[in-house]
């Protein structure tokens, strides 16, 4: 697994959102009980080259990726 670059935690504090140079963005969700853990709930190849920022949007439901690739998506999330 690629080291992460770069994290954002949600405003809840209950997911995060990592990128990482191969370009992989994962979302994790914080699980408290019975052990505190991160398990992995989205993963996908977002971009060709390496993220450069990640950030959670209103509400938690979306989050902005940016690359080396000159690209920025949107991903849209049901909690």
């Amino acid at each position: 697994m690629t080291i992460p670059t770069l994290y954002c935690s949600s405003y809840d504090g209950e997911y995060v959102v990592t990128g990482g140079t191969a370009g992989m963005l994962r979302l994790w969700r914080l699980v408290l009980s019975p052990t505190p853990s991160l398990q992995i709930v989205f993963e996908a190849r977002a971009h060709s080259k390496s993220i450069t920022a990640v950030q959670f949007g209103a509400h938690d439901k979306q989050v902005v990726s940016a690359g080396l690739d000159g690209c920025i998506f949107c991903w849209w999330f049901n909690k």
